[in-house]
């Protein structure tokens, strides 16, 4: 059983029957609030019924209840941790009028521990493009779209939440380059924005305060700017690219899950892999379109005679991981990309499994710099 959907499950149940521990809470709300179908929500309740945390029989409807067991063992994980609530109030639909984009506008409060409420909004777009791409339904089922939009506007609160960085008024813009090409949201598995209620748990550190101790991250960025210069100097363009700014803050930010390890593995992913394209393939004499970055940048590297197989070995594995589990089904492969790198897997110490692949990601970095600067 997974102990991650155990925990979210009775903690979700103890937040949302605090104030009436004796009433319990709506299984069916449950699930939507941790964002999982019913089935995997049932056999959780299952498990936890027979390990006598919970008693599914005290409730009303389909109410569960938790039991002193329960109480007692989500009090114990909770214990000294800070937590804050995220509770949606209302969503509006946003047509495209001023701009090629449709969303919604949601308005929430953030409740904290110590009672004190802050009302702030957020506004999530999708471009006309992911529009179509994702086949939304805006002109005949908004509901579901609101409902697929309220989790991007909560992913996006609880991050910046986390980070201290949340502003009153936030926007998103979802986008083709940045998004999936499927939609990664489930309606039928989000629950309802009069009902969205999150709590969150805070970290002890907030980000400036991990930039400030986080020697290996400003190591990665000081190295990557680095290689640009010397790249520059030579062929008038940068090397390597940023989709996206805030991908390099996840380099600074803990790793505590395996939610955590999954988004920092795909901010390394893209990060690692966006390269100038273009001037490789011309550098390289290279007219083959479909090869990679990382190909092209070996070819680049041989055609100046410098050669590196720990840089591309390293990116080629890390691709390889970033392509498993949870965006993909692992494989021998990717398990044994793992194991290239000395991580065990499956991944039990998380922070050290993400602390590995940025060593390994900055030496691959030092390598390539030395290789450029030697040209």
């Amino acid at each position: 059983m997974n102990r991650e959907n155990i925990n979210n499950y009775v903690t979700v149940l103890y937040f949302k029957s605090k104030s009436n521990f004796r009433s319990g809470y709506s299984s069916r709300f449950i699930a939507k609030l941790m964002g999982v179908d019913n089935n995997i929500a049932n056999d959780v309740l299952y498990y936890l019924s027979e390990k006598g945390l919970i008693d599914g029989k005290k409730g009303y409807g389909d109410n569960v209840v938790l039991s002193t067991d329960g109480i007692d063992y989500v009090e114990g994980i909770r214990k000294g941790k800070i937590f804050a609530r995220i509770k949606f109030k209302n969503a509006k639909y946003i047509p495209p009028i001023s701009r090629a984009a449709y969303g919604f506008y949601y308005e929430y409060d953030i409740v904290k521990d110590d009672g004190s409420i802050e009302s702030k909004s957020i506004a999530v777009f999708v471009s006309t493009a992911l529009k179509i791409v994702w086949q939304l339904p805006f002109e005949n089922n908004l509901q579901d779209v609101e409902k697929i939009l309220l989790q991007f506007a909560k992913n996006n609160i609880i991050e910046k939440l986390k980070e201290g960085t949340l502003n009153n008024q936030e926007e998103v813009i979802l986008m083709t380059e940045t998004q999936p090409k499927v939609c990664p949201y489930s309606p039928a598995k989000i629950i309802e924005t009069k009902f969205a209620e999150f709590e969150v748990e805070l970290p002890s550190k907030l980000l400036l305060q991990e930039i400030n101790e986080n020697k290996l991250a400003a190591l990665i960025i000081e190295k990557r700017d680095l290689i640009n210069i010397v790249f520059s100097s030579k062929y008038k363009e940068k090397l390597l690219f940023l989709n996206q700014e805030r991908n390099l803050l996840d380099f600074f930010k803990s790793v505590n899950t395996e939610e955590d390890f999954s988004h920092r593995l795909s901010s390394l992913g893209e990060v690692s892999r966006n390269m100038n394209i273009p001037i490789l393939r011309k550098i390289a004499n290279e007219t083959d379109t479909q090869f990679g970055s990382v190909t092209l940048l070996e070819k680049f590297l041989s055609s100046i005679n410098r050669s590196n197989l720990v840089v591309i070995d390293t990116l080629r594995q890390i691709g390889r991981i970033r392509n498993g589990y949870p965006a993909h089904v692992d494989t021998p492969d990717i398990i044994k990309s793992y194991k290239y790198f000395g991580i065990s897997y499956p991944v039990i110490d998380y922070e050290l499994a993400w602390t590995t692949l940025l060593n390994h990601y900055l030496e691959a970095l030092k390598q390539l710099y030395e290789s450029l600067a030697n040209m």
